[in-house]
């Protein structure tokens, strides 16, 4: 791979990587992990949105990559 990929797709994954560290704060992930129901849930959901955002992120690069 070229450096300049390389160096997009660091972006993109310290920019995702931000944004999950931000909402495991905001609702507590950090304290609750998977030892309760709840927990295990928003595992889950949490998960679901990190594929569904590594999956946006993937469709946009190559959309809009110059070819």
């Amino acid at each position: 791979m070229k450096g300049k990929t390389i160096t997009r797709w660091g972006k993109y994954r310290w920019q995702i990587e931000g944004f999950f560290k931000t909402v495991k704060h905001q609702f507590s992930l950090h304290r609750f992990g998977q030892k309760t129901l709840l927990g295990v849930y928003r595992w889950l959901i949490l998960s679901f949105l990190s594929y569904m955002l590594a999956y946006w992120v993937y469709l946009h690069s190559r959309l809009y990559s110059p070819r």
